[in-house]
């Protein structure tokens, strides 16, 4: 699946946005909430933090019991 995120300045998660789904919704919101709590180095301009797009790809592997 891919997700785009924009990080804050502060090199939090603003939002998540689905852009290619897994074709499982438990599995896209999953991703969503976790990807929400990752902290990134925030991109700079001018040698200043900025808020940015990026886009990550996620891999899901189930693993049976």
């Amino acid at each position: 699946m891919r997700l785009r995120l924009l990080v804050r300045s502060d090199g939090t998660v603003g939002s998540v946005e689905v852009v290619v789904s897994s074709g499982d919704p438990e599995v896209d919101r999953a991703a969503v909430d976790a990807l929400s709590r990752w902290r990134f180095e925030p991109a700079r301009r001018d040698g200043g933090p900025i808020d940015s797009y990026y886009f990550v790809w996620v891999t899901f592997q189930l693993r049976g019991p």
